[in-house]
């Protein structure tokens, strides 16, 4: 193939040599249309799991699947961490990649404030030992972003590291348990059963990040299995509500602090609050020369 084609132009060149649609390939790995159309416009970047299963999706013969993961590879930042050498597999399937980080999303900006909620996670996790803390607050509240900035703080915690799993763009609950088979590294020559997941957890000491769960019921059973199968495994979850489970460390994610508004603070007594200094680094990445004065 030529390699100036980007990944989504060849993702469609395959996907329309297959005769299927954007909504047929969609539904076949339990994914939005949206998503598949950005992916094939160059507007959004497939994660390791969502490329997993569209190799399963595109049934592409092993030497092509080659060719499907260096393309893959050509998207993500230069950052990202190379496959580990020498990971574990279950029969029947192959490494797909893996490492003390394994998939953890580089985030695009740095983290202001959340050291309480930083220390509290790890206190639940580490001090306390709890199976399953799922952070709990509305849209926007940052709970993706607080677990991203935990499960870095805490991978070298895990001796065989931390693995994130992106579930937002499912919309199939049967999927849920060959994405986190994809996100482990894991891919499937067949249908991924969770004993299976679990037999390859069972000794392992691992952190899972479970992201977005609210929309997907199954999700709750697959980790409550998932919990009893691999006793060294733990599992740091988000979601709107909580998941359920006998034994969930329930963490509500509050708002940043802002000023009373009924109170005048001087510019340097403002920037004591986290809300306001994350106000503040959003206006600059418009406006650099942006500083806090009286008058503004």
């Amino acid at each position: 193939m030529d390699d100036t084609r980007t990944f989504g132009r060849w993702l469609k060149e395959q996907r329309a040599s297959l005769g299927l649609t954007q909504e047929q390939l969609a539904d076949r790995i339990g994914y939005s249309v949206e998503t598949i159309q950005k992916i094939e416009a160059g507007k959004r970047r497939p994660s390791r799991q969502a490329a997993e299963l569209l190799v399963a999706a595109l049934g592409l013969p092993p030497e092509d699947r080659v060719e499907f993961i260096r393309r893959l590879r050509a998207t993500l930042p230069p950052t990202t961490p190379p496959d580990a050498a020498g990971t574990p597999s279950l029969p029947g399937m192959h490494t797909a990649g893996a490492g003390r980080g394994r998939n953890l999303p580089i985030p695009p900006t740095p983290l202001i404030g959340r050291e309480t909620e930083l220390a509290r996670l790890r206190e639940l996790l580490l001090t306390n030992g709890a199976r399953l803390v799922t952070l709990v607050g509305p849209p926007g509240i940052g709970k993706t972003r607080l677990a991203v900035a935990a499960a870095y703080r805490l991978r070298d915690e895990f001796p065989d590291g931390v693995c994130f799993v992106e579930l937002a763009p499912l919309t199939n609950p049967e999927l849920v348990p060959a994405t986190i088979v994809a996100a482990l590294g894991l891919a499937a020559a067949s249908a991924a059963l969770p004993e299976r997941v679990g037999g390859y957890l069972r000794d392992k000491r691992l952190l899972l990040v479970l992201d977005n769960c609210e929309h997907l019921p199954a999700v709750a059973e697959q980790v409550d299995r998932l919990l009893q199968a691999a006793a060294g495994l733990q599992v740091l979850a988000t979601s709107r509500t909580p998941l359920g489970i006998y034994g969930e460390q329930e963490y509500p994610v509050p708002a940043l602090r802002v000023p009373d508004l009924q109170t005048t603070l001087a510019p340097a007594e403002l920037e004591h609050y986290e809300g306001v200094r994350l106000f503040v680094a959003r206006v600059r990445d418009i406006d650099p020369g942006f500083a806090l004065t009286p008058e503004e």
